[in-house]
């Protein structure tokens, strides 16, 4: 049994949804780029779709402005991967899988499970990068 079971795997994403209601998301203490402090501005949010082992959800990423370096950068949730459309749990549960399975036997349970196609070139890519 996967140990992401026991899990509330949505459990992070709803506080997440809740610190960006109740306005709770903190700034860095300084710019990443230019590592100049004190310079930050909120400048907006867009959507970033994630899927999450159970659900399939538009999220609010705010973004930042440095005045100096005038560059700008979004703080993601922290269970999400840069560039990744899946949540972490996501990934963690199919590389878990990938111990005991073929790629496309785990593709076809995640197609299942949450109702979305995994191409195998993927699973083999996240294999690669984080296993």
């Amino acid at each position: 049994m996967c140990p992401l079971a026991d899990l509330a795997p949505d459990a992070p994403l709803e506080e997440y949804l809740q610190d960006v209601k109740e306005k709770r998301i903190s700034k860095p203490p300084h710019c990443p780029l230019c590592q100049k402090g004190g310079h930050l501005r909120w400048h907006g949010i867009y959507r970033r779709i994630v899927t999450t082992l159970t659900t399939r959800r538009a999220l609010p990423v705010r973004r930042l402005l440095c005045t100096l370096c005038r560059r700008t950068f979004s703080i993601r949730p922290f269970f999400i991967t840069k560039f990744r459309r899946y949540a972490n749990d996501v990934i963690r549960w199919a590389l878990w899988s990938l111990t005991s399975q073929t790629y496309e036997g785990v593709a076809e349970e995640l197609l299942q499970k949450i109702g979305r196609c995994v191409a195998i070139q993927t699973l083999h890519l996240w294999r690669e990068r984080f296993a």
